[in-house]
């Protein structure tokens, strides 16, 4: 007998589960920070990201609102229309002082391949 494959569909759980982990994450958050600015312990966070606890309206809307998106937005299963991160001042500052370091390196890089080049030519003249 045929039988067609079914795609399960993520449940609404299962899809606000991962954002809130997904969303945690992307701000470099842990999951005490959550607990407490939403006044739960560190478990509940756990049982809500992992699915294992239903999450209430009320809560999500909390949930949404620390994250400052919509709770329709917390509950889609399209991860690209939730909100691009948003970098805080001390994140730009170190970002930008990395790419001072590789510029840097990638400036003496071509220093030194410049000397390289100028004694080939002084070792074999044209």
């Amino acid at each position: 007998m045929y039988r067609p494959l079914i795609k399960k569909h993520k449940s609404i759980k299962e899809i606000i589960s991962q954002n809130i982990r997904f969303l945690r994450l992307r701000k470099g958050w842990s999951q005490a920070k959550i607990a407490k600015e939403l006044n739960i312990s560190i478990t509940a966070v756990s049982k809500i990201e992992t699915g294992l606890t239903d999450v209430n309206l009320s809560r999500l809307e909390e949930i949404a609102e620390l994250f400052e998106i919509t709770a329709t937005q917390l509950a889609t299963d399209q991860q690209a229309e939730l909100p691009p991160p948003e970098l805080g001042i001390a994140e730009i500052e170190q970002k930008l002082q990395q790419c001072k370091a590789e510029a840097c390196g990638l400036r003496n890089r071509i220093i030194e391949l410049y000397n390289q080049l100028y004694d080939l030519n002084l070792a074999f003249p044209e």
